[in-house]
């Protein structure tokens, strides 16, 4: 029997979803999509260490934060991101890493003021300069 005279015969048309079945997939996919503007928590509340922690400042902590993932732990480079510490050509410029960290290319993401102010992107120049020049 095909799956359409199946349905038909117990009167069923599909999943059952019941009641709040289709409001909970619904707001799952716009939860997902980022539709309803949930965001997490500000970042001056994130950046607040643990007793016993690190601090988290300095151009080492805020490229390992948002910059290692894709560009490596000292900015080396990986598959995914360019080199940004022991370039060739010399270390990028401040005003380079900010205008790419503003206005991304491909896969990268962006990082508004909001995320990541100009002051730690100036602490992640300043600590990959310190990596160009160190043997």
């Amino acid at each position: 029997m095909r799956p359409q005279r199946a349905a038909q015969a117990t009167g069923r048309r599909g999943p059952r979803w019941g009641r709040y079945g289709w409001a909970a997939v619904g707001t799952a996919g716009a939860l997902w999509l980022g539709v309803l503007g949930v965001q997490a928590a500000p970042s001056s509340q994130q950046d607040v260490p643990r007793p016993g922690e690190p601090p988290r400042t300095g151009g080492a902590y805020w490229l390992g934060r948002y910059c290692a993932g894709c560009h490596g732990a000292r900015g080396e480079g990986t598959i995914i991101g360019p080199a940004l510490a022991g370039r060739p050509d010399g270390p990028l410029s401040y005003e380079t890493i900010l205008y790419r960290v503003r206005q991304p290319l491909l896969l990268m993401p962006d990082f508004p003021p909001e995320l990541l102010p100009d002051e730690r992107v100036r602490e992640i120049a300043d600590y990959l300069a310190s990596l160009q020049s160190s043997p």
